[in-house]
């Protein structure tokens, strides 16, 4: 069986991280049943050997306790898993536990903490970690507005082809935000952004395509026609 680590975005939070091949028994199990959306066996196979101290396993267990899958939610008892596996370098469980504080679920809203766990994560690679830190510069939480720092941050994430951090990358480059304006090169971010199925970049793409329409050019026209059959 191919085992493999999967990153499904839920907002700004990563969820579920599958274990490498070299791993078997019951944690190739539980990675199984994660995918089979089996979620009560998941816990039962996974929480033994993140009681072991496998970060995989803590990790995974962590995304249960917070999302409510398996088992009622708790995220007070989901930063303690995500701790433990971030203790341990786990760049997804950084990356959650950075967001629960930033959001202030399961323990004290914290953005020097945020921070500091975020660029934990990002330092090693973690787009999303990455895109979370552009927004805290963004939007200036724990840090001061800098939409400069936000664009470089940003553009780690949407190279790693990160949809949420290529629409957000695309908007600074559409409005002049930390950069020069170029509504062309935001607009081809957001495309990318709008080929991975990401809502609100299809939404910012058919906004730029309309009001370039309006203005007769028939480029425009034309994709606004075909973004509209394709619903």
């Amino acid at each position: 069986m191919e085992i493999k680590k999967i990153n499904v975005i839920l907002s700004f939070i990563a969820l579920f991280s599958i274990p490498s091949s070299s791993f078997g028994g019951p944690l190739e199990e539980g990675s199984a049943a994660i995918q089979q959306k089996d979620y009560k066996k998941a816990l039962s196979l996974l929480l033994p050997i993140a009681k072991e101290g496998n970060a995989f396993a803590q990790f995974n267990v962590g995304v249960m306790y917070a999302q409510g899958l398996g088992v009622e939610k708790n995220e007070k008892e989901a930063t303690q898993w995500y701790r433990k596996a971030a203790d341990q370098g786990d760049s997804d469980a950084q990356s959650n536990l950075a967001l629960m504080y930033e959001a202030g679920s399961g323990l004290e809203k914290d953005y020097q903490k945020s921070m500091e766990w975020y660029l934990k994560a990002a330092t090693q690679g973690n787009a999303m970690a990455q895109q979370n830190i552009g927004s805290l510069y963004f939007n200036g939480y724990g840090v001061k507005k800098d939409d400069k720092k936000a664009f470089e941050w940003y553009s780690k994430a949407a190279s790693q082809g990160l949809p949420l951090a290529q629409n957000s990358l695309g908007g600074m480059y559409v409005k002049g935000w930390g950069v020069e304006k170029d509504v062309n090169k935001g607009l081809e971010w957001i495309m990318k952004a709008a080929e991975q199925g990401l809502p609100i970049a299809r939404e910012n793409a058919s906004k730029i395509y309309y009001n370039d329409a309006k203005q007769g050019n028939p480029e425009a026209m034309h994709n606004v026609a075909t973004m509209c059959l394709q619903g």
